[in-house]
C-alpha cells in the first residue's frame, strides 16, 4: 500500500463516527479505572498500559495522515523555499 493511499485511509478512520465512539468508550473504561477508588495496582498499571495503547494507535494514524501531507506537498513543490525568501 502506498503511504498516500495508507493516508487517506486513516484520515477516514480518523474522521469515522462510529471508530471515534468506540474509541472514545473504550478509553473511558480504561481511565475509569483510575477514577474507581476499589481499584487494585494491577488493574490501574492494566489501564494505563491500555491508555497508553490506545493514544498509540491513534498517534500512528495521524502519522500516516501527517506523511501523506508531507508527500503530497513535496510532490506539489509547495514543500520548497522561494529562492526569494
Amino acid at each position: 500500500m502506498t503511504p498516500e493511499i495508507k493516508a487517506e485511509r486513516a484520515k477516514t478512520i480518523l474522521a469515522d463516527n462510529v471508530f471515534i465512539e468506540a474509541f472514545d468508550m473504550v478509553q473511558s473504561q480504561y481511565v475509569g479505572v483510575f477514577k474507581h477508588p476499589t481499584s487494585s495496582d494491577d488493574e490501574i498499571m492494566e489501564a494505563a498500559r491500555m491508555v497508553r495503547a490506545l493514544a498509540l494507535v491513534k498517534g500512528q494514524l495521524q502519522s500516516f495522515v501527517d506523511t501523506g501531507r508531507l508527500l503530497e506537498r513535496k510532490k506539489n513543490g509547495k514543500g520548497r523555499q522561494r529562492a526569494s525568501d
